[in-house]
């Protein structure tokens, strides 16, 4: 299992569309994803100031023909990235993804 973290707008309009595409696919030509041991990290570094946000959880094995899992940012830790629109049939939940009182993530 893999993780992405979305704004929730994002997420129910992608509900609506039918598949999800972050702006990063088009940007970067991949959308970023995260392992358990990463999220966290990733969510208190990139999405401190944002608000309403939801944590996708996503089975891999139904896109794994579209990930790589590389080292974009050179920080010795690989990252699983998504080359592909991300199919709403591969998201098993969707929570909603709180800050404790300290203003940091947690897991749901």
């Amino acid at each position: 299992m893999i993780y992405h973290i979305a704004n929730r707008k994002d997420w129910v309009k992608a509900e609506k569309k039918g598949e999800y595409v972050a702006d990063s696919l088009e940007n970067q030509g991949f959308i970023h994803m995260s392992t358990e041991q990463q999220v966290i990290s990733v969510a208190n570094s990139y999405y401190k100031e944002s608000v309403d946000m939801v944590l996708l959880y996503i089975n891999s094995e139904k896109i794994k023909e579209h990930i790589i899992w590389e080292d974009k940012d050179e920080i010795g830790e690989d990252f699983p990235h998504l080359y592909a629109s991300l199919p709403l049939d591969a998201v098993i939940r969707v929570e909603d993804f709180y800050k404790d009182d300290s203003g940091n993530y947690m897991m749901p």
